[in-house]
């Protein structure tokens, strides 16, 4: 049986990542209009998310993208 480039990806995604970065509840439902929103920060930069101060990182804007591009494909 061969890999696919499926089981990479999964090995490198951890569970709740961008919900510990951001510091949200395990239970909190991002809205694709905020994950936006947050994706056009630029790296380096300071934004404001739930009344708390977030840095933008690199590993934090390659998560906000995934998750906008997982929201996008429910079709």
């Amino acid at each position: 049986m061969t890999r696919g480039l499926f089981d990479e990806v999964n090995k490198k995604i951890k569970d709740g990542g961008l919900h510990k970065q951001l510091r949200t509840p395990a239970g909190y439902k991002f809205k694709l209009a905020e994950l936006k929103k947050i994706n056009r920060v630029k790296e380096g930069e300071k934004f404001s998310f739930r009344d708390r101060d977030v840095k933008m990182t690199k590993l934090l804007k390659k998560r906000v993208q995934l998750a906008v591009n997982m929201m996008g494909s429910k079709r």
